[in-house]
């Protein structure tokens, strides 16, 4: 296995952070070079290179790669920016709800077909539940990642605003002659 001959965090424009990890020429002027390749590609993600700075592979957060779109360069060393390790919570959230609000529509169309009111007001419960979820006290209030991670979708649902099985049976329907 061939070992980097530099590692290097790169600042972008936003604040976040990137690494680079280069095999073969270590001086500056060939890091600014490796640098200078990559403008197009993190151009292209809407990303500009403002400074570099040689580090480690231990000056990055270890255990905190679900929140690498929230690291930063403070006082020269990464760390992850709790306020934008707050956005990637909810876009995590967001993610996780598509899904789930997929199948909360199929399940409002079934209660619609089925004149299932209770069903449906419970199904439209659930899914503006799952809309908020972004908007929960528990991401501003958090003072760790640990806290950031803690916050999940599901969160404890009551009985009340779990979704009910829709009943099998059908209303009856007129047949024409």
């Amino acid at each position: 296995m061939m070992d980097a001959s530099a590692i290097v965090a790169v600042s972008f424009q936003d604040g976040s952070v990137g690494r680079m990890q280069l095999f073969g020429g270590s001086a500056d002027e060939e890091i600014q070079v490796q640098v200078d390749q990559n403008t197009e590609t993190w151009a292209a993600i809407g990303l500009k290179a403002v400074s570099w700075h040689r580090c480690e592979l231990t000056d990055f957060p270890v255990d905190h790669h679900d929140f690498r779109n929230a690291w930063t360069v403070a006082d020269g060393k990464i760390v992850v920016d709790l306020e934008k390790a707050r956005e990637v919570t909810r876009q995590r959230l967001r993610a996780e709800r598509a899904p789930v609000l997929a199948e909360k529509d199929i399940d409002a169309f079934k209660a619609m077909e089925a004149g299932d009111t209770a069903a449906l007001a419970v199904v439209s419960a659930e899914k503006q539940r799952l809309r908020d979820i972004t908007q929960l006290p528990a991401i501003e209030a958090a003072k760790t990642i640990a806290d950031l991670r803690a916050v999940k979708l599901g969160g404890q649902q009551s009985p009340a605003t779990s979704t009910p099985q829709l009943s099998s049976r059908r209303k009856e329907t007129p047949q024409c002659a």
